[in-house]
């Protein structure tokens, strides 16, 4: 008979590892060996081909009791093997019993009773995974408060700049605490510094997973997503960030030099206005701090009050300069545009006149008459012509190269077009796990 389990419901997730086929929402059916992941499903067909199916495509799984022992023990070590990623004993104990009910009297049972036991004893025990071993609570704030000390001189190692020695110790120290927060950004920041994008966007996205309000990584995130163009993404996070911890400094600077540099096709949109409007209201209360200081946000930098005085009085004659360029540049390209119109022109009378020149003589014979005075007078114009085009265009050329010494000759520039990311010193403290229950001291040491 079949059974049939809806999707959200535990004795689903418990025993879809079970399951022989698939039903889809389209109709359709994947049988086969079933196994659970992430986002979904892969089914190994008999023939052994490998299917993958999304969550959000299943209708419903059914499961068939084991029809041999081969078949039963193939599916016990498919349970073992899906548990192995899991670190919720209540769900692993559960998957067993649902063997166990769908594999009764089969010797996988008689297996699969022992691996129960074994869990249920861990269960007993308040055994907690960290990375791959199942330890008592106790042992957990040891790791915990170890992997705290390790990441506190890896921070010091990382400030120093020794990149090669810290990623060796950092490898070590996640393979023993690979969800400890301090080391995953540790991380992110040594693959940034690297220049290895995707796995610093990985160790963040790990960290932010368990502190999601930690403005850092968020920010860290936005500057990443900012250097692979997805920038409405970054300015998202950004938003995320600024919410997180109000007026930063730090954050606010990367937001200005975002939003100068935000092409002109992407800044329209709700969540630009949002971005601008968080950033105009938290920039006001930290130019107020600063002023304190003595300091006036200058781009996505800071000066003093009589620099940023100087400056902008030196940045107006600068423009005035740029300004007279531009029309220069303007009225040379309006020339050039004249020249290559002219020429065109020319080109073309100049064949007209050349096509009318025939006529036949007395005798028959197509003979040229003599070209009139306007022929060569054309081509003399074009000749001169294109003669002045190059200078033209080599003018252009030095007037970009004279803007450009124009532009550099503020002692401050206003934006960098750099974002930086919150380094060490942004890294999280893991806190304390919840305190251990009272266990009997003559209890058995942890199960590895």
């Amino acid at each position: 008979m079949k059974r049939l389990l809806p999707l959200l419901l535990v004795g689903f997730l418990a025993r879809s590892a079970l399951a022989d086929i698939i039903h889809l929402k389209d109709g359709t059916q994947v049988e086969g060996v079933i196994h659970r992941g992430d986002d979904g499903y892969t089914v190994t067909t008999a023939g052994g081909s490998v299917t993958a199916v999304p969550l959000e495509n299943v209708d419903s799984i059914e499961i068939k009791p084991a029809s041999t022992p081969e078949a039963s023990m193939q599916r016990l070590g498919s349970l073992r093997r899906a548990v192995e990623n899991l670190s919720d004993i209540d769900l692993i104990i559960q998957r067993y019993e649902s063997f166990l009910t769908q594999n009764a009297g089969s010797p996988a049972a008689t297996a699969a009773q022992k691996d129960l036991d074994q869990w249920q004893d861990r269960q007993a025990k308040g055994l907690v995974k960290v990375g791959t071993r199942w330890v008592t609570p106790q042992e957990q704030a040891e790791i915990q408060q170890r992997a705290g000390g390790v990441a506190d001189e890896l921070r010091q190692t990382m400030k120093q700049g020794r990149l090669k020695e810290a990623a060796a110790v950092l490898d070590q120290a996640l393979a023993d605490s690979p969800t400890n927060i301090s080391l995953l950004y540790l991380r992110g920041v040594l693959m940034y510094r690297e220049e290895q994008l995707p796995p610093a966007r990985k160790a963040f996205e790990a960290v932010f997973a368990q502190a999601a309000d930690h403005a850092p990584t968020i920010n860290n995130l936005a500057v990443i997503l900012w250097r692979q163009n997805a920038f409405i993404a970054a300015l998202n996070d950004y938003d995320a960030a600024m919410l997180a911890a109000p007026v930063s400094r730090e954050i606010l600077d990367n937001v200005a030099e975002a939003l100068n540099a935000l092409p002109a096709n992407e800044r329209k949109g709700p969540v630009v206005a949002k971005v601008i409007r968080h950033f105009t209201e938290q920039d006001e209360e930290l130019q107020k701090k600063m002023a304190v200081r003595g300091l006036t946000r200058w781009g996505a930098t800071w000066v003093t009050a009589a620099e940023a005085d100087r400056l902008a009085a030196q940045e107006k004659e600068i423009q005035t300069q740029l300004d007279q360029m531009s029309h220069q540049f303007d009225a040379l390209q309006a020339r050039i545009n004249a020249i290559d119109q002219t020429i065109s022109q020319d080109q073309l009378e100049i064949q007209q006149i050349q096509s009318t020149s025939y006529a036949r003589s007395s005798t028959g014979q197509v003979v040229q008459l003599p070209l009139p005075q306007r022929y060569y007078d054309l081509g003399n114009e074009i000749t001169s012509l294109q003669a002045e085009r190059p200078t033209r265009v080599a003018q252009q050329d030095q007037l970009r190269r004279d803007a450009k010494v124009e532009q550099q000759k503020l002692p401050v520039a206003k934006y960098t077009g750099i974002q930086k990311i919150i380094d060490v010193d942004g890294m999280p403290v893991m806190g304390p796990p919840p305190p251990p229950p009272t266990t009997d001291p003559t209890s058995q040491p942890a199960v590895q």
